[in-house]
């Protein structure tokens, strides 16, 4: 899912996935630590964080509270892509690490 999301973004605005930004500490969010926490995300369940930007950045709040449908579009449109390219029928599909 996150990927579809990621081509999205690309495709449309040139943005690029900050790699070099997501540390170990990010892996371990307590939301996905299924192992760890009960109130976690179940691993079957598909999720992503998606962060766009700091409001703290004055040119990054501009572009996202300058047409934040724009951004939403965006998110929208790479679930759409994930969701036509998933087969609810394969459990393959939505096993944890597919």
């Amino acid at each position: 899912m996150a990927a579809s999301i990621e081509t999205s973004f690309s495709a449309e605005s040139g943005l690029v996935e900050d790699i070099g930004g997501v540390t170990i500490s990010m892996r371990g969010y307590y939301a996905f630590s299924y192992r760890r926490f009960l109130h976690a995300a179940s691993p079957y369940t598909p999720d992503a964080i998606v962060e766009m930007g700091f409001l703290t950045n004055e040119a990054e709040r501009r572009e996202l509270v300058g047409d934040p449908g724009y951004w939403a579009y965006l998110v929208m449109r790479g679930l759409e892509s994930f969701v036509a390219t998933e087969d609810r029928a394969r459990v393959e599909d939505f096993r944890p690490g597919s």
